[in-house]
């Protein structure tokens, strides 16, 4: 009689009992840990919380044709070389166009004197001797005063 007793709140003043990838919350009388998304409860007690692989499990949306990296609570996701687009979406570049290297960013245009014969090319390929081409080019041309098939003048 005449004695009260008063929650303790353990997740204040910045001594919560639950790891860094996870949030506490006080309830009366005790305390939940619940992991933050893009981790997994790895102890017994829920107060850990380890990085979910997102690209290993399968559970990411990243495109066929897009590569997956990991990171500490989730993914990124970029076009392969050949393609374009945002990494979830990817788009192969069309001939006469080209993207290097695994990442964000739009397909270019082959320059003067270089071409892509096939859609998803990683690179342009410079023409052959007394050929030259437009810009965007998916072909060779004989240069003025040559005449040929294009590749060989």
């Amino acid at each position: 009689p005449g004695t009260s007793c008063t929650n303790i709140n353990e997740c204040v003043d910045g001594s919560s009992p639950c790891g860094t990838n996870s949030a506490c919350t006080d309830t009366a009388g005790d305390f939940t840990c619940a992991c933050h998304a893009g981790f997994l409860s790895s102890s017994a007690d829920g107060r850990e919380c380890a990085n979910i692989n997102e690209c290993a499990d399968g559970s990411n949306d990243c495109d066929t044709n897009a590569a997956c990296t990991d990171t500490e609570g989730g993914f990124t996701c970029a076009c392969n070389a050949g393609f374009s687009g945002l990494g979830v979406a990817c788009t192969v570049c069309v001939a006469g166009t080209f993207k290097t290297g695994t990442g964000v960013g739009d397909c270019l245009p082959c320059e003067v004197g270089t071409y892509a014969t096939l859609a998803g090319s990683g690179t342009c390929t410079v023409c052959p001797n007394r050929t030259t081409s437009v810009p965007a080019a998916s072909a060779c041309e004989c240069m003025k005063g040559y005449d040929g098939a294009g590749s060989i003048c």
